[in-house]
């Protein structure tokens, strides 16, 4: 059983119903795996969300969150490290699996447990963005612009456990 997890995603609840809804939701390690459970309980809150090094939590009570919803039905980025120890490709792979299959795109990258930022990276980011904000061209009027995406990325970049993404 995790401690506070119920107290953290209640929390995590409120602020998306008072403050709801947003473009796209990015979380890290155990951040994505956070972001991963507002998506299964929130499906509207959402237009999309980039999971990096995401896991399904071992606690049966709370992964059971994402069984209840699956398949997820929203646009989502699974990025994981190839030699990452932490969180293994497998754990990763199988958060994919709670996803729907048509929305759901994967990319490996060839380091361990951080948000990469190599150029193939950024470039499969940028593509991915590129796809929501065409799917959605309200995006912009709200003030989403890959600019801005890229900063938040650049600042979880900088900091190994950056699961708070406040701008």
């Amino acid at each position: 059983e995790y401690t506070g997890a119920k107290h953290s995603l209640q929390c995590l609840k409120e602020h998306i119903e008072a403050k709801g809804p947003f473009d796209g939701i990015l979380g890290f390690s155990q951040g994505a795996a956070a972001a991963s459970l507002l998506c299964a309980s929130h499906p509207s809150a959402f237009r999309f969300a980039i999971l990096v090094s995401g896991f399904v939590p071992r606690d049966p009570e709370v992964a059971a969150v994402l069984e209840r919803a699956r398949p997820v039905q929203l646009r989502s980025l699974h990025v994981w490290g190839e030699n990452d120890t932490l969180v293994t490709n497998d754990r990763s792979s199988e958060l994919v699996e709670f996803f729907a299959n048509d929305s759901a795109e994967t990319h490996a990258h060839p380091g361990g447990h951080f948000v990469p930022s190599g150029a193939n990276f950024r470039k499969r980011l940028k593509e991915f963005l590129e796809q929501q904000q065409a799917n959605d061209p309200g995006m912009a009027a709200r003030g989403y612009t890959l600019a801005r995406a890229r900063q938040l990325l650049d600042r979880a970049a900088r900091s190994h456990y950056n699961d708070d993404m406040r701008a």
